[in-house]
């Protein structure tokens, strides 16, 4: 499956990167890295994600969860496309990017 940023997600995405950049030189990397390796698993399986708690499930809001990084990934799936709503921190502002939501 292909998969596509919501442009606020793309944006979210880049200031984690810059934020960890500027904590230690190359984390930036590193944490792009986890998220292109998300990306990978997640065309390859991406109904392996559970639903996102406490959203309902006509919506089917998934998550998938970074291992190393305490952020993870909303994402919907759209016939063949993954769209991702947000590159959220677990510890922030739960489901402040829901209205992204088709």
């Amino acid at each position: 499956m292909s998969i596509r940023y919501l442009r606020e997600a793309r944006d979210e995405l880049a200031a984690a990167v810059l934020w960890y950049e500027q904590q230690e030189t190359l984390l930036g990397d590193d944490f792009l890295r986890e998220v292109q390796a998300a990306e990978a698993w997640l065309s390859e399986t991406p109904r392996a994600c559970a639903l996102w708690p406490g959203i309902r499930e006509a919506r089917a809001i998934r998550r998938c969860v970074l291992p190393r990084f305490p952020y993870c990934l909303a994402y919907e799936l759209h016939d063949e496309e993954i769209v991702i709503l947000a590159v959220a921190h677990t510890s922030r502002r739960p489901l402040y990017w829901i209205e992204r939501s088709e």
